[in-house]
């Protein structure tokens, strides 16, 4: 079984909190995958980030 990401974790636990505010499950997780992305570059900033993603991309693609 695979391991969920942080980015994911963090994402899916943020469109939760919309969900209980209201919103539809798919404007829910757009939120939280968006301010998942904003809390990751400003932590790691823009260069780090993108290197995490290619890498994350690298790794699923090689694992199906």
């Amino acid at each position: 079984m695979a391991r969920e990401s942080r980015f994911k974790r963090l994402a899916m636990k943020i469109a939760g909190e919309y969900r209980r505010k209201g919103y539809s499950p798919s404007e829910a997780l757009k939120i939280g995958r968006e301010t998942a992305a904003d809390i990751g570059f400003r932590k790691y900033g823009k260069r780090r980030m993108e290197r995490m993603a290619h890498r994350a991309e690298r790794r699923r693609r090689k694992h199906r």
